[in-house]
């Protein structure tokens, strides 16, 4: 795609601005340095592959990237974003503590802002997605992201028994909204004995948003 093609498609440019705006955050620059030759990668709401991409360089060959993404539209990109990587497999379902179906809500105006809560008036078109639980996918990770949109509780209710591997290392993309209560995730992590710490923080506007390592041992 070149830039003229950019800018007169608004997706596009979206896709673009998004794109750089991760490759060169904090997110991206851990993951670079935890995630090893011969690992195995889980992207949960890889949008259009960012993380899925550098994960399957960094594992390379003997390793694996497991990429889950809902949204037709962004897994459509997804797809082009990562073909003909063999080391990755692609999943377009949502994650949670279930397998089967739930209604998914995409924005109208930020792909980024896809969730299982309508939760706000421009996230407003719904889907009927397939859902499916880690535990039920894989047996093992050494490395997981999450961003999906407050549902991280429901992610890790469905990998009790991944989250027994003792060195696992899992990112989460967390926002509060101005209000709302503590996130659950945290009483989960903490009742396996996983410290959270935070790698990147802003607040802006009541809104918090954190990138997250959460890991044993640390």
């Amino acid at each position: 795609m070149t830039l003229k093609d950019i800018i007169l498609n608004k997706t596009g440019l979206k896709d673009w601005y998004h794109t750089k705006r991760m490759e060169t955050g904090f997110l991206y620059r851990e993951i670079e340095n935890v995630v090893k030759k011969g690992h195995v990668f889980v992207d949960v709401g890889s949008h259009i592959g960012v993380y899925t991409k550098l994960a399957s360089k960094l594992a390379g060959p003997k390793g694996i990237v497991h990429s889950f993404e809902p949204l037709p539209s962004n897994y459509n990109k997804l797809l082009k974003n990562v073909g003909g990587r063999i080391n990755v497999k692609t999943y377009n379902n949502a994650v949670a503590d279930f397998n089967g179906e739930k209604r998914f809500y995409e924005s109208a105006k930020s792909n980024l802002d896809n969730s299982f809560y309508e939760g706000s008036e421009d996230r407003n078109i719904p889907h009927i997605v397939q859902v499916v639980t880690l535990d039920s996918v894989l047996k093992h990770a050494d490395v997981i992201k999450i961003d999906v949109e407050g549902a991280e509780h429901l992610v890790l209710k469905g990998m009790k028994n991944i989250l027994k591997n003792e060195n696992v290392i899992i990112f989460i993309e967390y926002l509060k909204k101005w209000g709302n209560p503590d996130p659950q995730f945290l009483e989960i992590l903490f009742e396996n004995e996983f410290i959270v710490k935070p790698i990147y923080t802003e607040s802006t506007f009541g809104n918090f948003m954190a990138d997250l390592i959460c890991q044993r041992g640390i």
